[in-house]
């Protein structure tokens, strides 16, 4: 029997970074916090990052990996997990607005005309991010 793997993964371009944003198809992971998930990952389930991230699929140095997984802290609407060649960052704001854009794009978070401000949680805790939107779609992020 054939053991196949499937992920719902999109791209996202921030500054000449791409950013792959994982939205589903991972199991959930062991951990209280972000934190210990992201732990989780590095000690014994790091095959994920290295899948997402190393050839065949990616080889690009600005390429990083966002996991997008429940929040823990109150306030948070969304939360990722940060995979990046080098391992696990606690915070990058590339990578937590390239996060908000994917979610917004696929629907999973709320597409507001004008501004709305958007708490997402990485491991290294709360991030507000003010997305500006038309037309539905999203044209600047902080």
């Amino acid at each position: 029997m054939q053991r196949v793997r499937c992920f719902d993964v999109t791209d996202v371009h921030i500054g000449g970074e791409v950013h792959r944003i994982i939205l589903n198809g991972v199991a959930p992971i062991p951990g209280e916090t972000l934190r210990e998930q992201a732990q989780f990952l590095e000690q014994q389930a790091d095959g994920l990052r290295q899948l997402l991230l190393y050839e065949p699929r990616g080889g690009l140095p600005s390429l990083s990996a966002d996991l997008v997984v429940e929040p823990k802290l109150p306030g948070a609407e969304a939360a990722i997990i940060i995979m990046e060649f080098m391992g696990y960052p606690l915070y990058s704001g590339s990578n937590i607005m390239a996060s908000v854009i994917a979610l917004l794009d696929a629907g999973q978070l709320a597409v507001r005309n004008d501004k709305q401000t958007i708490m997402l949680e990485s491991p290294g805790g709360l991030a507000e991010v003010v997305v500006e939107s038309r037309k539905g779609r999203v044209v600047n992020t902080t």
